[in-house]
């Protein structure tokens, strides 16, 4: 099924914070398979482990007692100060397990229709309900409004007056439930006391504080979780990811009344927590701790933060740099997706572009310093790149047309030109319609149509429903001057003239040369 769309790459073999294709030629992974490698690839603890576990027991069921799922559950629960857990296969179950508990304690409570605030911008998988609770539309294509679960109110990110307007004016609201860190999101980091403020809201509505933490846990942001940056505990936590370094697996943790909120019967998996994928994930602990990766994270991360924040300073393109830990985000202004394939194919480097124009940046944990300046460097070329040849091409259209750069982007930046074919590198590249249009923009500013005029035409030309009559009242006021121009402009007058005789009702007029000027993007 075409699920994906993937790169033109693959990859054979790795080795630590190297990845090699099947010509094998060497990459840096700097995306760590979207957070998951926090040790690497073939990291020697984790490969030896997955043998011997492979060779003795693989499977079994949770119809009986499992060893290594009573003793990951116990770390987890030491590391992150809350009570039990229950051992998944994945992320997006981890916030299934979530959801449900804040269900049955919206239920216990006697709430009919028991609510949960998300955030805008909000990623927590692509189950029914945990696509429900996103909020990346992409992600809900082929389904209506009404297809997806209900029982979510959607706010703002970091906004906390948000959060206690809704409190203050219903009684249905049983959770929040957050990622510290958005990473689908374009790495959005929660503004110091928010988390606390959250933890505050929470105790006195006596709600669930649910952490999505599949991305941010495990070490990623300096910390084992990211909620201890602020020094809070969560009533619900969820773990996927990194917790196995490739091997599935994911953690629903909680804590307090959220802790006895599940009973046999109530939930179950066949592969969760199963002697294999717990094993590897009580491995990945211990070896995070014992080589004091955590720690590490918080200093690469800042190193790394300040370093391409120094070398991106002052580049037009980037609107900043942010993140916590080993995990960050160049955020561009312009759409630049596919600055991936040209990561691969100039800097051997895989990254990954979120939001279409964040660069998310999520290295394994056991990075040199050395490594990391390496990844800084050619994120710096990659972004110089992108800006020299955006330069060249706005340079190029306005020779082409005759508009200069400033208003070029002008028109950009009003929604009339959006130069919107793009390189498969992700360099901006204006198509022979945009000039076309920035011509038509020329001469009509040459026959006396004010920046506005211009704009109003051109917007009453892409809108379906437009006023007719508006269009030809504002093309027959400049009739007359048309008639006064030189043979060169008798082409848009023709055009013109078409427009005021033939636009009636809500017909469209055959203008194929207004049609080729107009944007309809």
């Amino acid at each position: 099924m075409q699920a994906y769309q993937r790169l033109p790459i693959t990859f054979s073999r790795g080795q630590g914070d190297r990845l090699w294709d099947t010509n094998n030629i060497e990459y840096i992974d700097a995306i760590s398979g979207i957070g998951v490698t926090n040790l690497g690839h073939s990291h020697p603890v984790i490969s030896a482990t997955i043998i011997d576990q492979a060779s003795t027991l693989l499977h079994t069921s949770n119809l009986s007692e499992i060893h290594w799922q009573a003793f990951l559950g116990e770390r987890l629960c030491d590391l992150s100060g809350m009570d039990n857990a229950f051992i998944c296969n994945s992320g997006c179950e981890a916030n299934e397990v979530a959801l449900k508990l804040a269900r049955v304690y919206g239920s216990k409570k006697g709430i009919a229709k028991p609510m949960v605030i998300v955030m805008e911008n909000a990623f927590h998988g692509r189950t029914f309900a945990t696509n429900s609770a996103s909020s990346n539309l992409s992600n809900k294509t082929g389904f209506e409004y009404e297809d997806l679960i209900s029982g979510f109110i959607r706010v703002p990110f970091n906004d906390l007056d948000a959060i206690r307007t809704l409190a203050d004016h219903r009684n249905d609201i049983v959770a929040i439930l957050v990622e510290p860190i958005q990473g689908e999101g374009g790495i959005r980091v929660f503004e110091p006391g928010y988390l606390k403020g959250l933890r505050t809201i929470c105790n006195d509505f006596d709600w669930l504080l649910m952490l999505d933490e599949v991305q941010t846990g495990i070490g990623r942001t300096g910390k084992w979780f990211a909620y201890q940056h602020e020094n809070i505990i969560p009533d619900v936590v969820t773990l996927a990811k990194a917790l196995g370094n490739g091997v599935p697996i994911g953690a629903c943790l909680a804590k307090g009344s959220a802790a006895k909120l599940l009973i046999p019967g109530s939930y179950g998996s066949t592969f969760g927590g199963n002697p294999f994928a717990s094993r590897v994930a009580s491995v990945v602990l211990e070896v995070i701790a014992s080589e004091r990766l955590v720690q590490k994270a918080e200093h690469l991360g800042t190193h790394m933060l300040k370093t391409l924040e120094r070398n991106l300073e002052g580049i037009d393109i980037v609107n900043r740099v942010r993140g916590l830990g080993l995990m960050l985000g160049v955020e561009l202004k312009t759409p630049h997706k596919s600055l991936m394939a040209l990561a691969l194919e100039k800097e051997r480097l895989c990254v990954n572009v979120t939001r279409e124009k964040v660069i998310r940046l999520l290295p394994s944990l056991i990075s040199s310093e050395h490594t990391i300046d390496t990844i800084a460097t050619k994120i710096t070329n990659l972004v110089l790149g992108a800006h020299a040849m955006s330069l060249f091409n706005i340079g190029q259209a306005a020779k082409a047309s005759g508009i200069s750069t400033k208003m070029i982007r002008h028109y950009e930046s009003v929604g009339l030109l959006a130069a919107a074919s793009r390189t498969f590198s992700g360099y901006r590249q204006y198509s022979e319609k945009d000039i076309h249009t920035l011509s038509f923009i020329r001469h009509s500013r040459d026959l006396g149509f004010s920046i506005k005029q211009i704009e109003e035409l051109l917007r009453m030309w892409q809108d379906p429903h437009r006023p007719s009559s508006k269009v030809k009242e504002l093309a027959s006021a400049h009739v007359e001057a048309l008639n006064q121009k030189i043979q060169s402009l008798m082409l848009i007058k023709s055009e013109l003239q078409k427009l005021v005789h033939c636009c009636h009702g809500d017909d469209r007029p055959e203008c194929p040369i207004l049609d080729q000027l107009a944007l309809n993007q």
